[in-house]
């Protein structure tokens, strides 16, 4: 048998698949990462995100909110700072977004969620 023979009947790896939990695990128990270096890891993420949603996306949502507040209903500064305030404490009323998102449905009947799933941006 030649070379090329060899080479041709020589099995590739198989990988196997592993759900996330078993792979966290088996990293773990090889040392190849510790469970402290995950929680560091999950808490810089979560941190990058708050960053990022702080910097880009809440400012997003308010200047697109204070254009159509000004462009479809003739708002003034005065008002459109209202309804920022109103926003915030609203937001700063609840603990999670789900409980904001459940005080909404019960209060206008919007499914914000199935809103935002029909007409994606």
């Amino acid at each position: 048998m030649n070379r090329a023979t060899r080479r041709k009947n020589k099995k590739k790896p198989v990988w196997r698949k592993e759900s996330t939990a078993a792979a966290v695990d088996r990293i773990c128990r090889t040392g190849e990462i510790t469970l402290k270096d995950l929680e560091n890891e999950y808490n810089r993420g979560m941190r990058n995100a708050t960053k990022s949603c702080e910097e880009y996306m809440i400012p997003m949502f308010f200047s697109a909110l204070a254009c159509a507040l000004k462009h479809n209903y003739k708002f003034g500064d005065e008002r459109i700072i209202r309804v920022f305030r109103s926003i915030i404490e609203n937001i700063n009323s609840v603990i999670t977004a789900q409980e904001m998102i459940d005080r909404c449905k019960q209060e206008t009947g919007l499914d914000i969620i199935n809103y935002v799933r029909e007409n994606p941006v």
